[in-house]
């Protein structure tokens, strides 16, 4: 995410509720604070019974577009507070076999899972150690977060959640699950997508401006791009240039895609794909 020499990047605010255990009278003075030095988004490896001045500390994240990020818990059992909270993105935890954590809690809150099994991490009293928890995999949310933000500060943070469960690989059950959410965190394939959406360089993702009405037909074929679809299939008109993937085919079949088939849309009405495409 940059941050070396005269490169711009992430930086980090580490504000303390407490030694041995969250304090719930300190957190939402924390969150506040965040926001108002500039946080634009804030991780909560916690768990605390709910508190209404944490909501109203919640509620004022969101209205000035911060991202709260927090640990579902490790108890097996339905979503811990403040995770699932409305405007809180509730993340769960995976294992080094790729799969939801034992332990993690589980609910229709859970947006996203990311590594919480023996995750190496900084340990004040010996250097290093072995992590287990949700309290691990959230701020790996946070940090794919951050990358995207470093890469393109025009991102919304919808805008950057959208981008992470899009392209999370999906580990259980098809679909959104209650144990994994959209499933396993990629930040590799966050930040292509990312790379792939800005087609016309202007710094703002394009699928954004698909959605407020404004053109983003960047090669002029009639035909939307992957950039500005924000999908992972390529469109084109078989040209080398039109199909980012690299993977184009003959003349007016369109770019092929992981399955062999080419990619077409409908030639009237709202951009949607063919059943056998």
């Amino acid at each position: 995410a940059g941050g070396w020499g005269a490169l711009p990047g992430c930086r980090m605010m580490a504000l303390g509720v407490g030694d041995s255990f969250p304090q719930a009278a300190t957190i939402d003075d924390a969150i506040l604070y965040a926001v108002d030095q500039g946080a634009r988004v804030i991780n909560l490896s916690l768990t605390v019974p709910p508190d209404p001045a944490i909501d109203l500390a919640l509620a004022e994240a969101a209205l000035n577009d911060v991202l709260v990020i927090a640990a579902s818990g490790n108890d097996d059992t339905a979503v811990a507070y403040p995770a699932n909270a409305p405007s809180v993105i509730a993340v769960g935890a995976t294992t080094k076999q790729d799969e939801a954590a034992d332990f993690t809690n589980f609910g229709p809150e859970i947006v996203l899972s990311a590594p919480g099994d023996n995750v190496r991490t900084t340990s004040g009293a010996s250097g290093f150690a072995q992590g287990v928890g949700t309290s691990f995999a959230s701020p790996l949310v946070c940090a794919a977060v951050g990358l995207l933000y470093s890469r393109m500060p025009s991102l919304t943070g919808d805008e950057a959640i959208a981008i992470l469960t899009a392209t999370a690989t999906d580990i259980d059950v098809p679909g959104p699950d209650p144990r994994t959410g959209a499933g396993r965190l990629d930040a590799g394939a966050a930040l292509a997508l990312l790379e792939a959406s800005d087609c016309n360089g202007n710094g703002v993702y394009d699928p954004a401006e698909i959605a407020s009405g404004e053109l983003s037909d960047v090669n002029g074929n009639g035909v939307p791009d992957l950039c500005e679809l924000g999908t992972p299939l390529c469109f084109g008109d078989g040209t080398a240039s039109s199909c980012p993937c690299g993977n184009h085919g003959a003349a007016g079949e369109g770019c092929a895609n992981s399955g062999g088939q080419g990619a077409r849309l409908l030639a009237a009405g709202s951009p949607v794909l063919a059943d056998a495409d």
